[in-house]
C-alpha cells in the first residue's frame, strides 16, 4: 500500500481517502489548508501517522516529518521503458530512428539493459556503447541481433548510470531521474487527483501490476 499528501485549501480535518488503481490500494491524505500554512508540519506528521496505521509503508513523495515511510523511487520505471524513450527522443528531433545511432552507457547487465537493447536492435541503425557497456554488451549484441556497433555519433544517449540529463542526453541510474522533455502516460488509467503519476506508476510496476508495453512516452 502507498500513500501521498494533498492539500485541500480549505479549512478542515486532515482525513484519509482511498483509491485502487489496477487493483493497488493508494491512500491520499487531504490535508487543510497550502504548503505554506505555519501549521503544515505539524498536519504533515499528523498525516504520516494516520497513513502508517490504516498499513501503509511506503510515500509516493518525500516527507521529511514522515523518516519511517520509505519514498517510492522512479529509476526501474524510466529504466524499463529506455528503449522507447530513446526512439521517441529521436523522432522529437525529426530523425528517422532506422538511420540513427543510439549511445548506450552502463558498468554492469542488467534485465533493463538488455531489454532496451533488444528494443533498439530492430529500429535504429547502430548503437553505440561506453562506460564499460562495449565489453558487457558488444559481442551479445552482434551474436543475438547482428547489430552493428558505431564509433560514436550517437544522437541520443542513454545512461544507465546516476548524472544530470538534458535534452537528448538521458542519466536513468538516479533514484528518481529527471528526463526533460517527456513524461509517460498509461491509457485507460486515471490516476487519483494530486497524485504524483510517476511514482504511481514505478509503484504498480514494482508490484507486477504496469503493463509497461501500454505505456505512452509523451512530449513534457
Amino acid at each position: 500500500m502507498v500513500g501521498y499528501f494533498r492539500y485541500s485549501g480549505h479549512w478542515g480535518r486532515t482525513r484519509l481517502r482511498s483509491h485502487m488503481v489496477l487493483g493497488m490500494e493508494v491512500l491520499e491524505a487531504v490535508l487543510p489548508l497550502r504548503p505554506e500554512d505555519r501549521r503544515s508540519a505539524k498536519r504533515r506528521a499528523r498525516a504520516a501517522e494516520l497513513l502508517e496505521r490504516r498499513g501503509c509503508r511506503r510515500l509516493l513523495c518525500p516527507c521529511p516529518e514522515a523518516p519511517a515511510l520509505n519514498v517510492v523511487h522512479t529509476r526501474s520505471l524510466w529504466q524499463s521503458v529506455a528503449g522507447p524513450l530513446a526512439v521517441a527522443a529521436l523522432a522529437a528531433q525529426g530523425l528517422v530512428p532506422g538511420r540513427s545511432v543510439v549511445g548506450i552507457e552502463a558498468q554492469r547487465t542488467s534485465r533493463s539493459l538488455l531489454r532496451c537493447c533488444q528494443y533498439l536492435s530492430t529500429r535504429v541503425r547502430a548503437l553505440a556503447l561506453f562506460g564499460g557497456a562495449e565489453e558487457l554488451l558488444s559481442w551479445e549484441l552482434e551474436r543475438s541481433y547482428g547489430l552493428p556497433l558505431a564509433d560514436g555519433g550517437e544522437q541520443v544517449f542513454l545512461s544507465f548510470l546516476p548524472g544530470i540529463s538534458s535534452p537528448g542526453r538521458f542519466y536513468l541510474g538516479g533514484d528518481s531521474p529527471q528526463v526533460p522533455g517527456f513524461t509517460l502516460a498509461l491509457p485507460g488509467v486515471e490516476p487519483p487527483g494530486g497524485c504524483p503519476v510517476l511514482p504511481l506508476f514505478a509503484a504498480l510496476l514494482e508490484q507486477g501490476r504496469l503493463p509497461v508495453s501500454q505505456l505512452l512516452i509523451l512530449p513534457d
